[in-house]
């Protein structure tokens, strides 16, 4: 995984004015610098503006969504 774009779609989330956090096993692996393949990130940004500034390239998955 690259770390730089997991960074880049942090930012454009907190530059968004939204909260954003790495959270699940890709967070434990990055502190002990181990290898990840997929990344969980945790952010109060609506549906609409995720859709908006990020290209969605696989419909198939899971998310929880809570006002």
């Amino acid at each position: 995984m690259d770390v730089k774009k997991v960074s880049e779609v942090i930012s454009i989330i907190k530059k968004g004015k939204y909260k954003a956090y790495l959270v699940g096993g890709s967070s434990r692996d990055l502190l002990f610098a181990r290898f990840f393949d997929d990344v969980d990130i945790a952010t109060n940004a609506p549906l609409d503006f995720i859709y908006k500034n990020f290209k969605v390239v696989d419909a198939n998955f899971e998310f929880n969504y809570s006002k």
